[in-house]
């Protein structure tokens, strides 16, 4: 089932109800939506699967500059 929300396109996921609950605990704690929670979740695991990738080929000097500027950046914005 689909629903038209402003122009974001809603729709109907089944998922049992301890992984809805979890997922709003998540949500709650972060105060976000049940939707931005999930996407922060996505994030993450794409994030992760990076980390496994650079791992699984070695991390070059180029690599390390990048990864080094980014938590650099990411330090400087939560301050």
């Amino acid at each position: 089932m689909c629903h038209t929300f402003g122009m974001t396109i809603l729709t109907t996921m089944k998922v049992s109800a301890a992984t809805r609950d979890e997922l709003k605990a998540i949500a709650d704690r972060e105060g976000l939506t049940l939707d931005a929670a999930l996407r922060k979740l996505l994030r993450l695991e794409r994030q992760r699967q990076m980390g496994i990738n650079l791992a699984e080929r070695g991390i070059t000097e180029d690599d390390r500059a990048w990864i080094t500027g980014s938590n650099a950046a990411v330090a400087r914005a939560i301050g």
